[in-house]
């Protein structure tokens, strides 16, 4: 009796199960599932970063405004947290930074000396 060569054990396969495109498909969803949170939590804390340093800034260069005696300036924060406000100046002109303040969804508070996030 003559095998079919597609049924011989010697036959080379070129195909893959279907058993095995459904774990590579698990296998990525899994991935998947563990990698965009892990991605949306790393943007969050980086735009959290981006804000604190701009305010930092901001903070310099109002101390600056105020010491040459000129109008402290707008505050330009984040790329788009279109926040043109001066959180740590009052409409005098004079450094008198607000205890806590919003940006962008995120609270700060100011003491002083440092800038820290409201969790």
């Amino acid at each position: 009796m003559h095998e079919s060569p597609m049924y011989s054990p010697n036959h080379n396969q070129n195909a893959f199960t279907l058993i095995e495109i459904l774990l590579i498909i698990t296998i990525i969803g899994l991935l998947t599932a563990i990698a965009i949170p892990w991605y949306a939590s790393y943007r969050d804390s980086t735009r959290k970063a981006t804000i604190i340093h701009d305010l930092r800034i901001c903070l310099s260069e109002t101390a600056v405004d105020i010491h040459n005696g000129d109008a402290p300036s707008p505050c330009h924060i984040g790329a788009n947290a279109n926040y043109d406000k001066n959180p740590f100046a009052d409409e005098a002109g004079m450094l008198s930074p607000s205890p806590d303040f919003e940006v962008a969804g995120y609270f700060f508070e100011f003491d002083g000396r440092r800038i820290h996030t409201l969790e």
